[in-house]
């Protein structure tokens, strides 16, 4: 019987190793090259706006509340579902739009900036803009984002009526 010479083998062990890791290089250039699938389920939920739509909206509209996120940031899912659903409860869906970031940051930096003087930081993502007659009447921007606390911005601002017992 004729025995293998052990550089078989050791050709055997590298063949098998450079198809492992060109499998795993191939396989993170795909997810890193795939178009991002995800659309947040707020985004489908609400009229979608545009940096160039937001001046009208305001001009025909006596509040206008701007929703401001990145509508394929799968992080948000849980607190744009909860947001939902508060929409649906107080009926304030006519008054909202949803300005997606994910193509344009700086378009929409710049058109708040140069038009109403207002200083975004999309690090803090949802952000809320609320306009009444054309105006700005409030700003939620904030590190910690929980449906409480835009549910109590947009109550303090005047958008959602205050139950009659009080809860929110």
């Amino acid at each position: 019987m004729r025995e293998i010479p052990k550089k078989n083998y050791l050709v055997l062990v590298v063949i098998i190793l450079a198809v492992v890791v060109g499998a795993l290089y191939l396989s993170n250039v795909y997810k890193e090259t795939r178009p991002n699938t995800f659309n947040s389920d707020l985004y489908d939920f609400l009229s979608d706006a545009t940096v160039e739509d937001i001046e009208s909206l305001v001009a025909h509209n006596p509040l206008v509340v701007i929703y401001i996120s990145d509508r394929t940031n799968e992080e948000k899912e849980e607190l744009e579902t909860e947001l939902k659903e508060m929409i649906i409860n107080f009926n304030i869906q006519q008054f909202l739009v949803y300005l997606d970031i994910s193509e344009g940051r700086e378009a929409i930096l710049i058109f708040f900036l140069e038009n109403y003087e207002v200083e975004l930081d999309f690090d803090h993502l949802p952000i809320l803009i609320v306009m009444q007659d054309g105006e700005i009447v409030g700003v939620y921007n904030q590190a910690e984002t929980s449906p409480l606390g835009i549910h109590l911005f947009l109550r303090n601002i005047g958008v959602i009526e205050e139950t009659e017992d009080g809860s929110i």
